[in-house]
């Protein structure tokens, strides 16, 4: 009933659904709304359903397998329990649930979890979509029958099917079934996103779909919208939710949103308003103009406002004459003339406008020499298993000949019949069995000792030359070359691994890097188009893409190597002559032409005529004089199609429709034949077939890629070879922008049109005509109008703008008229909208010119410091003042003159989000750490500006008084010391495991390298120990960013988002539960894993360290011990005194009495314990020889040893920030480095500290084996 409410709710707002999908029951919410049947019927059928279900016994139980649903097939099938348990959900890629008799799915679950594979008990009373609800279906379907039944009035996705619903699902008989059959979640989710759906709206009482739906889909896809949220105000959830559908492009119902809600009046304040405009400014009535190598039209906006010109843009020539009449006096021979003389000025006027508005659209891409750096054998410095698809020509086996002698493992493999596995080492597969590749990627995995990081594809240089080439050997490239990397992303995806591999695409002759005469080899074209794809969709795997010379060369395998383990982002590679060439996309100016004219005597020949883009061709060409024109399509022609032919007969053109399929080429054939007959002679071919099957590769079987590479492949190439001894004019083919840029959901597509583009390059060199325009989305015609209205929402936002028939027309008559370049990419792109999407993870080499040309980058931190820098002490505080109000306004969204110096930042609006979006940016920009508690200690610009300006300033921390011990550790200490109390407890949990260490002794990175161990999860900081209750905890961290640990433990674990993991931990403090019961739910969470908890604050109070005793039996203790002289460096450098509240006391003493008092706590406490449950690690073996010593580690933890854990800056280990715009969880020094940096293990030995170690000091020192060489030594008076 709440579900329902809430639709309703939502519609009467102007939200309404375009599809619908429920969970379960949920789906009798789903289809009422959708029409299938009345509220009244939907009530009775599900109340029927539940009083049924309650009548059956209780005898069953369901559980929820962290596992895929073929392993619990699997199971069940090795387990003879397919009678009696079913599976009653597929709610993610691995998340399962099933469901049958009791004592059958508590064998499953004791057996999974032998297995290591976790599982969970639900709370439910029977045992639903399992057999044991049989018995009830007969009279449910008696029920049913008699129900009401429509067709849906909106897309419905079907739990039985998972994809979308057809006319079954309006019967009787669907509904029983559904009582019975698993919930096909996961496979709905997929089928959203293929259609192209990205904003998910959940309707109901907590938001516990949208996080399974975020299991089924790529990270960075979708916003996910909660109706309600437990420990939310309702009004606050759904508001928020309604404001974030109104940004994203919805349109709300503001009348049927402002009604029926109480309301007061409230006074107004008397003086004058600032008027002052807020709306947000849409390109509605005006039309930019860009200029490019024309008189400077820059920001020149043509407004269409006034009367006279909104007439002549809407080609209302019957009203201008009108207003010219009643306005000018004009004889009766000028008003004649008028109506002819202003249609003619509204052609003029529309061809200059198209022409202004898209000479900026034109793009190709250049080839840059690029100098070579001779750094011979660069790729052994970090040694790995590489898996190498070879040739048959050598390269491959030469380059794991190479990575071997190095140390590297390598597994090569050669395409074959069958899976075998000829050597050690040496295998072969069938590039056409999917399967295969699951095959080779296990053996792998389970015989590799090395991590898995490279990946090499070379199948595609055994590809058969131009000579050679048929469409058998054609569709043969392609299955060695796409479908053999489509199979293999599918295995990598579906067996995530930590350190996902990088795929790099290897070609030879593919591109046009040289001059004309250069040859090219077009049968392996495809895959720069579908590489440009994974890029996109895949950017955590991607390499990159190079294409080698034809002939080869003595040092190739060195060049490859070294590019592809190159630091340097470029994944646009070719190598001529043994020199290295990169892509890059740039401007393309083409040259003025006159108006286009066929010939009358030619046949002009367009495939996919019958489409709304072919015809708006033949349109065009029939106006510029072609009489004869053939238009080819597999189907027949439309009402509207024949009518547009029909006029085009009246205008005396003869048109004749052909059907065809043009990937066959003895259809191509018979065509060319009628025309030689029958008609004129053919001069010009216009190639604009092509079909559409979106969805994103890892969806994407091979049967879908071929159908659409099909008429792109096979029919380009027919009609290029039955028509290559024809005199041609011109040869065009209709490519996309998705082959040059990578579109997500059109691998296919850009695969297939990446070939037409190789081609008309592979003719020019033939010295035939060729033209491959990489178009962008038309608006009203063409394969875009297809797409979703969700596809075309994110091509918007990405700053994509669409193209209309009439600039269409006019840019190809233009290329047509000087075809000069092979290929032109015709973008309407804002790149600076563009650039805001790439990140420096994902952002391709072929785009760095435009972006860089096109955007206006923001002041960077350079440029304020050396602004600082170069500025007089007494400029530098209204300099720095100017920069945090331009900083405070822009977070805010406030003009800076608007905001008094004064005001505090939480009166102006500013929340803990920006707060901690303004502090992350100052930090980078001052390149100096901000601690949140400075920040919020001085929350108005002028106070924050004086602090910034004294902290830059001050030089001198030597002459500041030093601190006592008891300041530090008693009254200043940043955990409070009435929490750090001896536990009461009743029971103690299973151990965990706890890094102690002092303060900036290098903790973050032994806690991400155990982050990389399957047997272990190590979070971040969780500051739980010194606490009783999660209410305490709240009170004593109240605005710091110690807490973030735990919410990101809670993102990670339970795969919440920021605002849900607040929310949880707020339901935990309002609870008020206690520290103990968290820890509990941590360890049921993450089981069977092992926690490990690293806070360096616990060993600043021996009574924490006790509480860890107290709460957990049996832990185990890793002392992290490091030179004083870095730690006290460290300490300084980072400004830690200010966490601790000590901003005016001497750093370098306070650093030292934190290591000292936090060393000896450790050391006191742990010579209480058995010798077997601690162990000693020292920070400068562990950046040095960190597989010996971790594999000691191992040992003491009685795990096994695993390569990932040496690599700590691979895959996602919670580093990064809560939010987007969040300071980093993890040490800012850690994030510094991109591997382990063995110079910081003798670092103390160049640290020469200001003042005399204390004696206390320097014996513990000595007892950890510290020498303490430059000792400032106390002057004897």
């Amino acid at each position: 009933s709440i579900e329902y409410a809430l639709c309703k709710l939502w519609k009467s707002w102007g939200i309404k659904p375009d599809v619908v999908m429920g969970h379960s029951v949920g789906e009798y919410v789903a289809a009422t709304i959708a029409g299938i049947f009345s509220l009244e019927d939907g009530l009775k059928l599900i109340a029927t359903r539940g009083k049924l279900m309650q009548k059956l016994p209780a005898s069953g139980a369901m559980i929820s397998v962290i596992a895929k649903k073929s392993k619990v097939l699997e199971t069940l099938k090795v387990m003879s329990l397919r009678e009696e348990v079913a599976i009653a959900a597929i709610n993610g890629p691995e998340s399962t649930v099933i469901s049958g008799e009791a004592e059958a799915i508590e064998a499953l679950a004791t057996h999974l979890e032998s297995l290591g594979i976790k599982t969970k008990q639900l709370e439910v009373s029977h045992a639903f979509h399992s057999p044991l609800m049989e018995p009830m279906l007969a009279e449910f379907e008696t029920v049913a029958n008699q129900i009401t039944y429509h067709q849906p009035r909106i897309l419905v996705i079907s739990n039985v099917t998972g994809t979308i619903a057809d006319k079954s699902i309006a019967c009787a008989q669907y509904w029983v079934n559904h009582v019975r059959q698993p919930v096909r979640f996961a496979q709905g989710m997929a089928t959203l996103h293929q259609q192209g759906y990205e904003t998910f709206l959940e309707i109901g009482a907590k938001p516990i779909l949208l996080g399974m739906g975020k299991q089924c889909l790529p990270p960075e896809v979708g916003v996910w919208l909660p109706s309600l949220r437990p420990g939310v105000d309702e009004w606050q959830q759904i508001l928020s939710s309604l404001g974030h559908l109104y940004v994203n492009g919805a349109k709300v119902d503001w009348s049927g949103f402002d009604r029926n809600y109480s309301r007061k009046k409230v006074i107004l304040p008397t003086y004058p308003f600032q008027r002052e405009r807020y709306w947000i400014e849409t390109s509605t009535n005006q039309q930019k103009v860009v200029g490019s190598g024309e008189p400077n039209l820059q920001d020149t906006t043509v407004d269409t406002n006034t009367s006279i010109v909104k007439l002549l843009s809407q080609g209302n020539t019957k009203e201008l004459v009108n207003k010219l009449r009643k306005n000018v006096n004009l004889s009766p021979e000028q008003l004649k003339l008028l109506p002819d003389l202003l249609a003619s000025l509204f052609q003029q006027y529309k061809q200059e406008l198209a022409r202004l508005t898209t000479q900026n659209w034109f793009y190709q891409v250049q080839w840059k020499f690029q100098v070579i750096q001779p750094k011979r054998n660069e790729f052994n410095n970090q040694v790995c298993h590489w898996l190498i698809f070879a040739d048959s020509k050598g390269l491959g086996k030469l380059i794991a000949a190479q990575l071997q002698q190095v140390g590297n493992e390598c597994s090569v493999v050669y395409p074959g019949d069958s899976y075998q596995n000829l050597k050690m080492g040496i295998y072969q597969i069938n590039p056409d069995h999917p399967q295969e590749f699951e095959q080779l990627y296990q053996t792998i995995i389970t015989i590799g000792k090395l991590p898995f990081q490279r990946v090499i594809h070379l199948w595609s240089l055994d590809a058969s030359s131009e000579q050679d080439l048929t469409t058998a050997t054609l569709e043969q490239a392609q299955l060695w070359g796409c479908a053999s990397v489509l199979h293999l992303l599918h295995t990598i995806v579906k067996n995530p691994n930590l350190t996902p591999p990088k795929l790099w695409l290897i070609t030879r002759g593919s591109q046009p890097v040289l001059s004309q005469t250069e040859k090219l080899t077009v049968a392996t074209s495809p895959l720069w188009g579908l590489g440009r794809t994974i890029a996109a969709e895949h950017p955590q795997l991607w390499g990159g893409l190079m294409d080698l010379d034809l002939q080869g060369s003595e040092d190739e395998v060195e060049i490859l190597l070294q590019r592809i383990t190159d630091s340097q982002k470029e994944d646009h590679l070719a190598v001529r002559d043994d020199k290295m060439y990169v892509a890059r996309l740039v401007k393309h100016i083409p040259k003025k032409s006159q108006p286009l004219s066929l010939r009358s005597n030619a046949t002009y020949l367009i495939t996919g005529g019958l489409g709304a883009l072919g015809l708006h061709i033949a349109e065009w060409m029939a106006e510029k004089g072609a009489r004869n024109l053939v238009l080819i399509s597999r189907r027949q022609p439309s009402e509207q199609a024949q009518q547009t032919i029909q006029h085009l007969e009246e205008l005396g053109t003869q048109v004749k429709v052909l059907s065809a399929d043009i990937s066959i080429e003895s259809d191509v054939a018979n065509i060319l034949e009628q025309i030689q007959t029958s008609l004129p002679p053919l001069l010009g071919v216009i190639q604009a077939a092509g079909v559409l099957d979106d969805g994103v590769l890892q969806q994407m079987t091979w049967e879908r890629f071929t159908k659409v590479m099909a008429p792109k492949v096979n029919g380009t190439w027919n009609l290029h070879k039955l028509t290559q001894n024809l005199s041609l004019d011109f040869f065009v083919c209709f490519s996309s922008m998705s082959s040059l840029l990578g579109s997500p959901g059109q691998g296919n597509y850009a695969a297939a049109n990446a070939f037409m583009d190789a081609l008309v390059h592979y003719r020019n060199r033939m010295g035939l005509p060729g033209l491959s325009i990489n178009w962008g989305a038309w608006s009203e015609s063409g394969m875009a109008t297809s797409l979703t209205s969700q596809h075309q929402n994110r091509m918007k936002t990405a700053g994509i703008s669409s193209i209309s028939p009439d600039q269409g027309i006019q840019v190809l008559e233009q290329l047509l008229h000087n075809q000069s370049t092979a290929q032109v990419g015709v973008l309407p792109i804002d790149w600076s909208v563009l650039a805001k999407q790439f990140s420096s993870a994902n952002s391709s080499s072929l785009l760095l010119e435009v972006l860089q040309q096109e955007t206006f980058p923001e002041k960077t931190k350079e440029q304020i410091s050396d602004k600082l820098q170069s500025a007089s002490i007494t400029e530098r505080q209204d300099i720095l003042k100017t920069y945090v109000q331009s900083l405070i306004a822009k977070t805010i969204g406030m003009s800076p003159s608007k905001i008094s110096t004064d005001a505090n930042f939480v009166e102006l609006g500013m929340d803990s989000l920006m707060g901690m979006e303004v502090i992350n940016k100052l930090s980078s920009d001052l390149d100096f750490i901000i601690y949140p508690r400075e920040f919020y200690e001085r929350p108005t610009i002028n106070s924050l500006t004086q602090y910034l300006s004294a902290e830059l300033n001050n030089d001198n921390v030597t002459t500041q008084p030093s601190p006592t011990s008891s300041e530090i550790f008693a009254t200043k200490s940043s955990l409070s010391r009435d929490s750090a109390r001896p536990a009461s407890v009743s029971s103690r949990l299973p151990g965990i495991i706890f890094i102690l260490s002092s303060p900036r002794s290098g903790s973050t990175l032994l806690r991400v390298m155990l982050a990389g161990h399957s047997s272990l999860f190590s979070p971040p900081e969780l500051h739980l120990l010194p606490f009783d209750t999660m209410k305490e905890r709240q009170e004593q961290l109240n605005q710091s960013y110690l807490g973030e640990g735990l919410q990101k433990t809670f993102m990670e674990i339970q795969n919440l988002d920021a605002t849900a993991s607040q929310a949880l931990i707020r339901d935990l403090e309002s609870q008020n539960l206690s520290v103990q019961q968290v820890y509990g739910m941590l360890q049921e969470d993450i089981a069977p894993r092992l926690l490990v908890d690293k806070s360096p604050t616990y060993a600043i109070d021996p009574t924490i360290l006790e509480r860890g005793e107290a709460f957990f039996a049996n832990s185990k203790y890793i002392y992290l011990v490091r030179h004083p002289y870095s730690v006290i460096e460290s300490f300084v450098r980072m400004r830690m005194q200010k966490i601790l509240g000590l901003g005016d006391k001497n750093p370098y003493q306070v650093g030292e009495q934190v290591w000292a008092k936090s060393n000896q706590n450790i050391l006191d406490f742990l010579s209480g314990l058995e010798p077997e449950r601690h162990h000693q690690i020292r920070y400068e073996d562990l950046v040095k020889e960190p597989e010996q010593v971790l594999s000691q580690l191992c040992d003491f933890l009685n795990i096994a040893f695993e390569p990932e854990l040496l690599q700590p800056y691979q895959g996602d280990r919670m580093t990064e920030g809560v939010h987007q715009n969040s300071l980093s969880i993890s040490d800012p020094n850690f994030l510094k480095h991109n591997t382990i940096d063995e110079s910081l293990a003798d670092k103390w030995k160049t640290i020469q500290l200001s003042h005399q170690l204390e004696s206390d000091t320097q014996r513990i020192a000595s007892q950890l084996n510290y020498e303490l060489p430059n000792l400032v030594q106390t002057p004897v008076n």
